[in-house]
């Protein structure tokens, strides 16, 4: 008994301090950079922390429309967003003292230790291993995908905190299975349907518990008999969900009626079917039955959903490897909506990909040879390596998904490592002496194999987050410049002002009523420090008002206007801001100044290159061009566009997109006169008369004069010679307002100073002619 108890006590320190090293690595960006938020999205969620913090906690009334977001319409919060993040930042603040922003920017923190403890409690209770339970926690404290992916202070993010909640409703489920009375059983089932529900407030994975639900529904049968404990059990789950997931104003109940949730309608509704059959009709088989029911259900769910019976959202569709119906904007508009090769999916979490292969098999041999006890929580065990299938199958057709499937494959390499564990001895061992002793030693011996293995590499990648974390600077401050390797081998974080300087700038010198364009990234930095309406951002589900956008954006600068006009914004008091980062050749003799934006080259072949230019604007150009239809929105290759162009010098060939240089000069005119590039490439000319130089910059004072550039050819030793740009200007239509450059660094070559330049430009909307 006193072994017992101090292997308890050891395993609650064990994971302490997994939770202690969890937080402290997670501070690392906070602790080196201050409170400040990194990304686009948290300044919305600041926006409504301070309103929560100023209105009250109930006050909710005030979110049905703000004119500040989503100029012209307004923005009804309460039916586009999840509220449940600034709630509890704005609860958090008032509790503490700490500002709204502190209690934000730690949020990450908090909900990383939440799935800490989540992942250890499923993978317990489904798995009965301590050790078991201790590896997959260490797997979500370390693993780098769930902490740099939103997961460390300074980036709060929806998708994040509903993933470390993930766990709870697996543990309450499995807990239900092991309950020992059929009233506890249900009750551990509502609290798993419930928690699945409260992630109905924090992000839109609540949907997943529906995945969950169907997945036991359909499972369970070929493990055990259909019974109506286990209808009951379902049931519970399911509707204890549907009650919480329901009093989030973002949940409609189009999710259970034409959504998703009709997954596991469906699914419970051929448990119940198959336990009335099975228990009405003597002499049926079992197995023979449930077969029958799926291949019915599959033929009923594919009429569902080509008829349109059954809604489900492009990002589904797109997970399932469907392409999005035409005119689906949003998902030309992010990453995250692209694929990932499989090899990078299963790179992304390998030790619990590898776990939880050897789970499968231990799985199928166990049951096969009855080396595996069966257990209540079999079905939990199954359906959580299910998810992880389903999950990395997700992520290969769409990179949203792959967070998810991190967590689900933790889980279970997890249970995996516990099903090891727990294998008996084989049947011609039974006769030896002390057979089930010695036999159960091995199995823990080789399980315990297993997870230090995984803890070896945790403790691995342990050491590369904190490394990466040190150099994880709030975008705002980087103009998303990655860092940088000095001359000397030095690592630089890029830190610098030009978009602070902006922001304030439109904040104190533009009037009160003004309207911002600007790509949708930025919309939230408009909206929350400049203090003016912005157009798009990144939570906007209106595809016609990120298509009028991209076609202002990408229109012949003559013409762009006639789509702001659609927009109802007033003349002359419409700005434009565009941005990218730029690499600067400075005559250290001459003073002349030579720019262009950030070439990003790549050798494709033997005398090849691919350059394509930008880190902000110009780079997600072409997304802005698919969606605009002004060149193939199916097609991911930029190179062979009437925007690319291509240049020659002597055995080098250079594919450029966008054709800033080169030919043919039919493409290199189109796309000079292409209004986002246009008001890009002619602002860098025009840097000595309307340049505001920020942190970094004040050096530039002495220019003489400014050239855009782009890159004429790469020489054989992959060294770049520049090409002058000649941009027409683009007034009267956008009239130049100042222009905001920040250098964060610089060094000395032959002769010239080399720097990299992130700039910002303010335009103002002259109207039409």
């Amino acid at each position: 008994m006193r072994g017992k108890a101090f292997r308890g006590a050891l395993e609650y320190v064990l994971l302490a301090l997994v939770a202690a090293l969890t937080a402290a690595l997670r501070l690392v960006p906070y602790l080196r950079y201050g409170p400040t938020l990194s990304e686009v999205d948290p300044y919305e969620y600041l926006w409504l922390a301070n309103y929560f913090y100023s209105h009250g906690l109930g006050g909710l009334h005030g979110l049905t429309h703000s004119a500040l977001w989503w100029y012209p319409w307004g923005r009804d919060f309460l039916s586009s967003e999840y509220l449940g993040l600034p709630w509890l930042s704005a609860l958090a603040s008032r509790l503490t003292g700490a500002s709204v922003e502190v209690a934000l920017s730690l949020s990450p923190v908090a909900f990383a230790v939440l799935g800490v403890i989540g992942v250890y409690l499923a993978v317990k209770e489904a798995g009965g291993s301590s050790v078991a339970a201790l590896t997959a926690a260490a797997g979500f404290a370390f693993l780098p995908i769930t902490v740099l992916d939103h997961g460390f202070a300074t980036d709060p993010a929806k998708v994040f905190d509903g993933i470390a909640l993930l766990p709870y409703p697996l543990y309450f489920m499995a807990r239900s299975y092991r309950a020992p009375k059929a009233t506890t059983s249900i009750a551990m089932a509502a609290a798993a349907g419930a928690s699945g529900g409260l992630i109905a407030w924090l992000w839109g994975g609540y949907q997943y518990m529906a995945l969950v639900v169907a997945l036991l529904a359909v499972t369970e049968p070929f493990l055990n008999e259909p019974s109506l404990p286990g209808l009951l059990r379902l049931l519970a789950a399911w509707a204890a969900f549907a009650a919480v997931a329901l009093t989030s104003p973002a949940v409609s109940p189009h999710v259970f009626t034409r959504g998703v949730g009709l997954a596991a309608e469906a699914s419970l509704l051929a448990y119940a079917f198959e336990y009335l059959a099975l228990t009405r009709l003597r002499g049926l088989s079992r197995l023979r039955v449930h077969a029958w029911t799926l291949a019915v259900l599959a033929g009923l769910a594919a009429v569902a959903v080509a008829s349109g019976i059954v809604s489900l959202p492009s990002r589904v569709l797109m997970g399932l490897g469907v392409t999005p119906p035409p005119g689906a904007v949003v998902p030309l508009t992010v990453q995250e909506y692209m694929g990932v090769p499989p090899q990078q999916v299963i790179s992304s979490y390998a030790p619990f990909f590898v776990l939880s292969l050897i789970g499968v098999a231990t799985m199928i041999a166990g049951r096969a040879t009855r080396r595996l006890t069966p257990s209540p929580t079999d079905a939990m065990v199954v359906v959580s390596l299910e998810l992880m299938v389903i999950f990395t199958y997700a992520s290969v057709n769409q990179a949203y998904y792959l967070p998810s499937a991190a967590l689900y494959a933790i889980i279970a390499g997890g249970v995996s490592v516990a099903l090891v564990g727990s294998l008996r001895p084989a049947y011609g061992a039974a006769r030896r002496r002390r057979p089930r002793q010695a036999a159960g030693r091995g199995a823990a011996i080789g399980a315990a194999l297993l997870a230090a293995i995984v803890l070896a590499s945790m403790a691995y990648y342990a050491s590369v987050d904190y490394s990466a974390l040190q150099l994880e600077a709030p975008s705002i401050e980087t103009g998303w410049l990655g860092a940088l390797r000095s001359p000397d081998g030095k690592v630089i974080v890029p830190v610098n002002n030009a978009w602070p300087l902006a922001l304030s700038y439109v904040k104190e010198r533009t009037p009160p009523g003004s309207v911002v364009v600007t790509w949708w990234d930025y919309g939230y930095w408009v909206g929350v420090l400049a203090n003016r309406a912005s157009v798009v951002d990144g939570s906007t589900i209106n595809g016609t008002q990120i298509e009028l956008v991209a076609d202002a954006l990408t229109a012949p600068v003559e013409q762009s206007g006639a789509y702001l006009r659609m927009l109802r914004l007033p003349a002359n008091e419409t700005y434009v801001m565009v941005y990218d980062v730029f690499l600067g050749i400075y005559d250290n003799s001459t003073g002349s100044v030579t720019i262009m934006p950030f070439p990003n080259v790549v050798s494709v072949g033997p005398g090849v290159y691919a350059v394509t230019y930008g880190l902000g604007d110009m780079a997600k150009s072409y997304q802005m061009l698919r969606i605009a239809g002004r060149v193939n929105p199916y097609s991911g290759q930029a190179l062979f566009t009437g925007y690319s162009s291509v240049s020659y010098q002597s055995n080098v060939e250079v594919l450029q997109f966008p054709g800033l240089a080169g030919g043919p000069a039919k493409n290199v005119s189109n796309t000079l006169n292409t209004t986002i590039y246009d008001l890009i490439m002619y602002g860098l000319s025009q840097l000595g008369n309307y340049g505001v130089l920020g942190q970094g910059a004040s050096w530039l004072r002495s220019a003489s004069s400014f050239t855009p550039a782009a890159v004429a050819y790469v020489t054989p030793t992959g060294g770049m010679v520049p090409a002058p740009v000649s941009a027409p200007s683009p007034e009267p239509y956008y009239v130049p307002v100042a222009f905001f450059v920040s250098v964060p660094y610089s060094w000395q070559g032959a002769g010239v100073t080399y720097f990299y330049a992130v700039i910002v430009f303010l335009y103002r909307w002259g109207g039409l002619p």
